[in-house]
């Protein structure tokens, strides 16, 4: 009997944006900087083909699970009054999902490099 295999699913750009979750971001370079190089990467081509295309691929960035999990972040932190390091640790000690906080601030920088 052979192994059974999941079917790959071809995705464009503006599928691989919409359904980036925190675990493909870790993936997507060596370090932080090299995977917000890549989502960037990603938005100028489709850019490249028309304004309209950039624009998609923005909005599907921000419906990520990555980028759900920052505003969740951030609004937690706003709510509390507290500092991201602060939500930082408390997610981290209950075992829910974080960004580290060069993390955070690396897609703060990348949303406001995406402002038209």
């Amino acid at each position: 009997m052979s192994d059974i295999q999941v079917p790959s699913k071809m995705t464009g750009p503006v599928d691989e944006l919409r359904t980036l979750t925190l675990m493909d971001f870790r993936r997507l370079g060596a370090d932080t900087k090299q995977a917000v190089a890549h989502i960037v990467e990603k938005i100028e081509l489709l850019g490249e083909e028309s304004f309209g295309k950039r624009a998609e691929g923005t909005n599907a960035w921000r419906q990520s699970p990555l980028y759900k999990l920052y505003l969740e972040m951030g609004v937690e932190s706003m709510e509390r009054g507290e500092p991201i390091g602060i939500v930082i640790s408390r997610r981290s000690t209950s075992n829910r999902p974080y960004l580290s906080e060069h993390e955070f601030t690396a897609v703060a920088d990348l949303n406001q490099n995406l402002r038209f």
